[in-house]
């Protein structure tokens, strides 16, 4: 049987059959002196999930790891959880929780890219839009932005309210960490 590779929304099919799904297991990163940060992980792990909606590639994600495995500062493999061994949350736990209240259910509508290595993504339903800004490294950005802005909410990655910019260009700094432009009508 011919294969079609239909990759719009990361799908692809058998020609007359539903769709396969794709999932992306045990990825993560550790974060001890050998590793990255507590805050790049939150970052890496917030970009992934956020390139993973844009590519409809979402239905199945699993983190490595949800909780560190040990208390030995040296060891990696003590130290992939996006909580701590006592519980407590990393960044990582916070920026996957903002993501899952913000994006839900809501599908990819646009993606694109205003400057190297700097990206913008919205999802939503017509109105009710969640858009995403992020980058590789700081960059400053301009992105002609639609009225009305009265409903619009401007929050970082955890979640806490910024100041909304007035105009019709959205002027706003992309970073390793999402900010997130709420439109909840």
């Amino acid at each position: 049987m011919l294969l079609e590779a239909n990759f719009e929304w990361g799908r692809a099919r058998k020609l007359g059959e539903k769709p396969l799904q794709f999932w992306i297991t045990e990825y993560g990163w550790f974060t001890n002196s050998k590793g990255v940060s507590e805050e790049l992980q939150a970052a890496y792990l917030a970009r992934a999930l956020l390139i993973c909606r844009r590519h409809g590639l979402d239905t199945g994600l699993f983190f490595y790891d949800f909780m560190d495995d040990g208390l030995d500062p040296e060891e990696p493999e003590h130290h992939f959880g996006i909580v701590r061994h006592d519980f407590s949350p990393k960044p990582s736990f916070q920026a996957i929780a903002v993501f899952a209240s913000l994006f839900a259910n809501k599908r990819a509508l646009s993606s694109f890219s205003p400057a190297k290595d700097t990206y913008v993504l919205t999802c939503g339903e017509k109105c009710a839009t969640v858009t995403a800004i992020w980058g590789v490294e700081p960059t400053d950005i301009e992105i002609d932005w639609p009225a009305p802005r009265k409903n619009l909410v401007m929050l970082d990655w955890q979640g806490r309210r910024l100041p909304t910019p007035a105009g019709d260009k959205l002027r706003c700094k992309a970073d390793k960490l999402p900010i997130y432009l709420v439109r909840p009508w």
